[in-house]
């Protein structure tokens, strides 16, 4: 098994983790609801609708953040780097859900990384080429929410 250490800035915070991974995202873990690494504004408002507020995140680590009911997007350039949602029906290409199973999660991801985050359990995948990565938030043996996100 591979040991992987990395570090994340997120909004003005690191977190360091270690973890141990056996292999990378595949390109169907990299996307929820169609909105994948580099969507574009214009397309996460034809997939989730308008957002409740634009938040200007000048001299931030993100340029803009969308804010859903149920979902947070930040953009840098104008292009998706981080996507966090607990939306009921989105879903990544290889099936994993809001409201999927830990049991399912681990089928589908099989190699995945465990981790620990604050008061949650979650599992994950990072592809190191891209930098970028999906986190499956979990609460209740299902799945809470899910996050894509990029290395800054």
């Amino acid at each position: 098994m591979l040991r992987v250490a990395f570090r994340c800035l997120v909004a003005g915070f690191f977190v360091s983790s270690v973890a141990y991974a056996a292999s990378d995202c595949t390109p169907a873990q990299e996307s929820i609801g169609g909105l994948s690494f580099d969507a574009r504004p214009v397309a996460v408002i034809e997939k989730l609708g308008e957002p409740k507020e634009r938040v200007d995140l000048t001299h931030e680590l993100y340029d803009t953040k969308f804010v859903y009911p149920d979902a947070l997007v930040y953009f840098s350039e104008d292009k998706l780097q981080q996507f966090e949602t607990n939306r009921s029906g989105l879903c990544t290409p290889s099936g994993i859900c809001v409201g999927s199973s830990i049991a399912d999660v681990r089928r589908i991801l099989a190699d995945s990384v465990v981790e620990s985050e604050s008061e949650r359990e979650s599992l994950s995948c990072f592809n190191m080429a891209s930098g970028c990565g999906l986190v499956v938030l979990l609460r209740s043996n299902a799945v809470s929410s899910l996050r894509l996100q990029c290395q800054p």
